[in-house]
């Protein structure tokens, strides 16, 4: 659904729903233990007759599911429980976060929202999966749990193991010729479309550091390459500073690499960032996430 412009993405989303009559035939073929899903808030309704489990599985964070209930006021502030793991509703959030949020609330095909297909999905479903672990979500986990009475399970960072393959000749060149921890590495996943003046301000603000950096983004809206984006002059100011291809590609360094060393991922979730932020600094250690079925 993220290769799909935002204002057409309902009718992926409807097509999806056209697809019920066969699942409904697949799964009374295969008869599985249990089966994961997300949007697809249908699946409890076909699932369920035929003795099938149902876990919801999303790669979005915890905390932000955790708050998707919630009501707004007309001072664009969230009001949570009082019980709620983050303090960070107190402040009153920026219109261009309210406006991303409301949006879940309108019609996302065959006359249901996107917010109601979440919650519809989490209601109907046995247990729930996500990615993330509890030395950072941990409160958040809890409090849904509380709050759905349904086992949740954080599954961990599901990062793919390293690779030692060598890097492309190109960026052996371009990497060697900087300092060990001075390039910005730059990436706010596949699932984010900026707008072209965001994508710039974006930009702009790396080229102000005066550090060398790769930035690693789709086409913002209404454009179809990095390159026809880019601000007046830009490119011939960083030249030598900036990858020539946007991109590192696929592989990645050995753990005895200079090059590991050099990257700094910045992060782009608002909302991860702020709720997450009285936890950060007591959280860092190894990962442990519960098994989702205890026998």
């Amino acid at each position: 659904m993220s290769d799909v412009p935002l204002h057409i993405a309902s009718l992926f989303a409807q097509a999806f729903n056209l697809t019920q009559d066969q699942l409904k035939v697949s799964l009374q073929n295969l008869r599985p233990d249990f089966i994961f899903f997300d949007l697809a808030y249908w699946d409890p309704s076909i699932a369920r007759p035929l003795g099938i489990k149902l876990i919801y599985f999303s790669t979005v964070s915890v905390s932000s599911h955790s708050m998707i209930n919630f009501p707004m006021n007309v001072n664009y502030k969230i009001d949570p429980p009082p019980d709620y793991p983050s303090s960070i509703f107190s402040m009153k959030m920026p219109l261009y976060i309210a406006r991303h949020i409301l949006h879940m609330s309108c019609y996302f095909g065959n006359g249901i929202s996107f917010l109601e297909r979440l919650i519809t999905s989490i209601f109907g479903c046995q247990a729930l999966c996500f990615h993330g672990c509890r030395e950072l979500e941990g409160p958040f986990s809890d409090f849904m749990e509380k709050q759905y009475k349904k086992p949740i399970s954080l599954i961990g960072p599901v990062l793919p193991k390293p690779s030692c393959r060598p890097l492309d000749e190109k960026w052996v060149k371009w990497l060697g010729g900087f300092k060990k921890g001075s390039v910005v590495y730059c990436a706010f996943g596949s699932e984010c479309v900026l707008e072209k003046d965001q994508f710039q301000e974006l930009v702009l603000g790396l080229e102000l550091t005066g550090l060398p950096f790769i930035v690693r983004l789709k086409p913002p809206v209404g454009v179809s390459t990095v390159e026809e984006a880019l601000p007046k002059g830009f490119e011939e100011r960083t030249r030598g500073k900036r990858s020539s291809s946007w991109r590192l590609g696929s592989a990645r360094t050995c753990s005895k690499s200079p090059f590991s060393r050099m990257f700094c991922e910045s992060l782009w979730l608002w909302v991860n960032v702020g709720l997450l932020g009285e936890y950060l600094s007591s959280s860092f250690g190894a990962p442990c996430w519960r098994p989702i079925f205890q026998h």
